[in-house]
C-alpha cells in the first residue's frame, strides 16, 4: 500500500490517502493473530507515517546524491547561513531552502512537504549518511513526535 507514494504524495487526503487509510483500518483485524493477542500489540504504524517515513528516506537519497540524476537535480538549495540571525532560526547545518508554492496541491507535493519534514528534523538525524540508521532514527523520531508528520 505504500508502493510508489512518492508519486501520490500530494493527493487530496479526502480522495485517495483516507481510502487507502480504510483499507488498513478494515485489514487489522482480519490478520490471523496468535491466541490472546489484540491487534493492538501489533504496532502497525499508520500509512501516513510510513509514508512520511519513505519520503524523508528518498530525500535522504537525494541530498546525498545515491538517486537517480533526474530526481537529485530537483534537490532544492541549501539554506546560507546568514551572520545577523541566530541560529535557533534554522533547524540544522543541512537545512534546504523550501520551494515557495502558489497552490495548495504544490505546495502538499514531494519536494515542498518533505523538504519541510527535513527541516524539522533534529540537527543530529540529517548529518546520518547510512540509508537504514537514517531510516530508523526517522522512524523513532517521527513515532515519538507525530505532529511532525507532513
Amino acid at each position: 500500500m505504500e508502493y510508489a507514494s512518492m508519486a501520490w504524495h500530494g493527493a487530496t487526503p479526502t480522495l485517495l490517502l483516507s481510502k487507502l487509510d480504510a483499507v488498513q483500518r478494515r485489514v487489522i483485524p482480519i490478520i490471523d493473530l496468535p491466541a490472546g493477542e489484540e491487534p493492538s500489540s501489533l504496532q502497525i504504524q499508520p500509512l501516513a507515517h510510513r509514508r512520511t517515513v519513505g519520503a524523508t528516506t528518498m530525500f535522504h537519497r537525494i541530498f546525498y546524491g545515491n538517486a537517480p540524476e533526474l530526481l537529485c537535480q530537483l534537490l532544492p538549495d541549501q539554506l546560507q547561513t546568514d551572520p545577523r540571525l541566530r541560529r535557533s532560526v534554522r533547524s540544522h547545518d543541512l537545512a534546504v531552502q523550501i520551494p515557495r508554492s502558489n497552490l495548495v496541491s504544490h505546495e502538499r507535493s514531494f519536494i515542498p512537504s518533505t523538504a519541510r519534514t527535513w527541516n524539522a528534523l533534529p540537527p543530529h538525524i540529517p548529518g546520518i549518511v547510512k540509508r537504514n540508521s537514517f531510516k530508523k532514527e526517522v522512524n523513532s523520531y517521527l513515532g515519538a513526535n507525530p505532529s511532525a508528520l507532513s
